[in-house]
């Protein structure tokens, strides 16, 4: 059997909330999610889930961005514009 990766686009593509892509796309979320708040845990900021969030946002952007075609570098903007996310909710932009 051959793994296939399962992207967000995938979702927007097959609508229907039953599909097993579904599925394989939440977990998959569920477990960055996971991961980028332990990371978030361990920088000095008031606030580390939201900081995941923000992140996992920008994350899911490029991908998209990547998908699409159109965004120049979508994946080195997304770097940068975490990286900016970081700096700014541990205060040292």
């Amino acid at each position: 059997m051959t793994k296939r990766f399962a992207s967000p686009g995938q979702c927007t593509e097959l609508p229907d909330l039953d599909h097993p892509v579904h599925a394989v796309i939440t977990a998959e979320s569920t477990l960055l999610l996971a991961r980028l708040n332990r990371l978030a845990g361990t920088v000095a900021t008031d606030d580390p889930a939201t900081l995941a969030d923000d992140v996992l946002l920008v994350y899911d952007g490029a991908m998209a961005g990547l998908q699409r075609g159109r965004t120049p570098d979508p994946l080195g903007r997304g770097r940068t514009l975490a990286s900016r996310l970081i700096q700014n909710a541990v205060g040292t932009e």
